[in-house]
């Protein structure tokens, strides 16, 4: 009899949890198991905190196939989230960015040298100071250029894109930047989640275009740290030939543009966020910008 009573009490029990709602399995969920896109990215988060960002980005994929069509602001942080894990899950990420703006700032006075572009085609004139330099120097050209790689910076900027406009075009321009951050703030996103889908689009962008810009020329051109006699100090690149120089210097500038975006998109993040650290990346970036844009608009000079 008490071990009949002991069941009915039990059943009563288990019935009473049903009926309030609560799972008794909830301790049993697999991370990444749920067709409910905010548990999945919730669940990504945790993969991110934990260093696990391939699974992280499978969460993401997922969750964005479970989006509900109306709830633009969900899919949203999901895209910006995973713009963020393809790009760990290859080791991408701010500090490569840090240093290629660093390359192309780099120091122009330090080993002052004359002649070292003789017989070269350059895009400066013979008369400058000139230092020869590795662009690759503390990068690792070889990962970032290998196609899993440039999948995950070609998905990145795509994701982040889709974000602010709805398509693969991102708002490059001050005044088309400033509207698409005010849209997608009126549709909910925070200033953090701009700001992240924002470096996102930078380092891939920039990534990119650096890249390009290494690889011009087919691999046979020379890098140099350039000083005019007005001490104006700027990135600058020699061909072998003046025929390679001219049918390759459209190219050298067409890069360009995305350093220009990508240290514009940097520039509203620092905004965003008020934080010193972001300006002062910003600033570090946008002078690379500048002093390549300095040494890559000049035409072909032949030794």
């Amino acid at each position: 009899m008490e071990r009949l009573a002991t069941t009915v009490f039990v059943t009563l029990a288990l019935l009473a949890t049903v009926a309030s709602g609560c799972n008794v399995y909830e301790g049993l969920y697999e991370e990444g198991k749920s067709e409910n896109a905010e548990v999945l990215l919730e669940d990504a988060r945790i993969a991110l905190q934990q260093d696990r960002p391939q699974e992280a980005v499978e969460h993401l994929r997922k969750a964005l196939v479970h989006t509900q069509d109306n709830n633009p602001l969900l899919r949203k942080q999901i895209q910006i989230k995973l713009a963020s894990a393809v790009l760990r899950a290859q080791s991408i990420n701010v500090l490569s960015l840090k240093r290629i703006a660093e390359n192309l700032n780099g120091d122009a006075t330090g080993n002052r040298a004359f002649g070292k572009s003789q017989g070269l085609a350059c895009l400066f004139p013979a008369y400058h100071e000139q230092t020869p330099f590795d662009p690759t120097e503390g990068i690792d050209i070889d990962h970032l250029g290998n196609p899993d790689s440039e999948a995950a910076l070609a998905e990145s900027r795509d994701l982040v894109a889709n974000v602010f406009t709805g398509t693969y075009i991102f708002p490059c321009s001050d005044e088309g930047l400033d509207q698409a951050i005010s849209s997608v703030q009126q549709q909910g996103l925070s200033n953090g989640e701009i700001a992240e889908a924002l470096v996102d689009y930078s380092v891939a962008l920039s990534t990119t275009a650096y890249l390009d810009i290494v690889g011009v020329g087919g691999g046979n051109a020379s890098f140099f740290r350039v000083t005019s006699p007005a001490g104006e100090d700027y990135f600058s690149v020699c061909f072998p030939s003046a025929q390679i120089c001219n049918d390759t210097v459209a190219e050298s500038r067409a890069h360009l543009s995305g350093l220009n975006c990508s240290t514009r998109a940097l520039q509203k993040r620092a905004v965003l966020l008020n934080s010193t650290n972001a300006q002062e990346l910003a600033d570090l970036a946008r002078d690379g910008y500048q002093k390549a844009a300095t040494g890559l608009e000049n035409p072909c000079y032949e030794r």
